[in-house]
């Protein structure tokens, strides 16, 4: 098993999808929601979801989200072929998955299930990278537990592009990003011009950063950017 040092999200390397995932439970047990986004090498988004799943314990929820991760690959024919590295900021889930732990007899089937669906997609793996890689996905699993509505995307159309302009506020309202902040959160979900106009918006006014918005919804791709 692979552990990524990395402080922050990068994109995948060249002819691989990079899938983060994450769980939130708001308690044990209490209302948990998964969420997660996949995008290729170039950054670009290709799915995204955050879905409500009721009330169950920390660590289960933990295996729905990789779980999840695996339905949307395996049930989608462009997708399966694939290689994906599917990441999650929880060692024990992954290690579980891996077989490098102990696992749990309690939630075998979802284990198993996992397995399953990996066997059948050879080039998707598992990996364990930290917290602060994986912010976009906890912040959709956030979202679910929530219950601020379910959803799951595909592609980049203008539904996409608003999506992300709800996540990127509720991200803002749970991580309090500064100026830097911002330039980050851009490199998650906004193509090279994104970075640009984010930067410039927080380092200036709240404004600009609702014109920012505005611009990157509607503008960008008119011009397929």
């Amino acid at each position: 098993m692979k552990i990524s040092k990395l402080k922050y999200w990068t994109p995948p390397a060249k002819d691989t999808l990079l899938f983060n995932v994450d769980g939130s439970a708001r308690g044990d047990p209490r209302p948990v929601g998964v969420g997660g986004v996949l995008h290729d090498s170039g950054g670009k988004v290709l799915c995204f979801f955050s879905l409500f799943l009721g009330s169950l314990d920390a660590i289960t929820v933990k295996l729905c989200a990789i779980q999840k991760g695996c339905d949307l690959c395996y049930f989608r024919d462009d997708l399966r072929g694939r290689k994906i590295t599917i990441v999650y900021d929880s060692k024990v889930a992954v290690d579980w998955i891996n077989r490098e732990g102990f696992g749990s007899l309690k939630r075998m089937n979802f284990i198993l299930d996992i397995h399953s669906k990996l066997r059948a997609m050879a080039n998707t793996v598992v990996e364990f990278k930290s917290r602060a890689s994986n912010s976009f996905a906890d912040t959709l699993a956030k979202r679910a537990a929530l219950g601020m509505g379910d959803f799951v995307d595909y592609g980049d159309s203008l539904c996409t592009r608003l999506c992300w302009a709800v996540v990127a506020a509720v991200s803002c309202l749970f991580y309090g990003f500064s100026a830097f902040g911002f330039l980050c959160l851009s490199l998650l979900f906004c193509c090279s011009w994104g970075v640009l106009f984010f930067a410039v918006a927080a380092l200036t006014r709240f404004e600009l950063v609702v014109f920012v918005f505005l611009f990157w919804l509607f503008v960008l791709p008119f011009f397929g950017l």
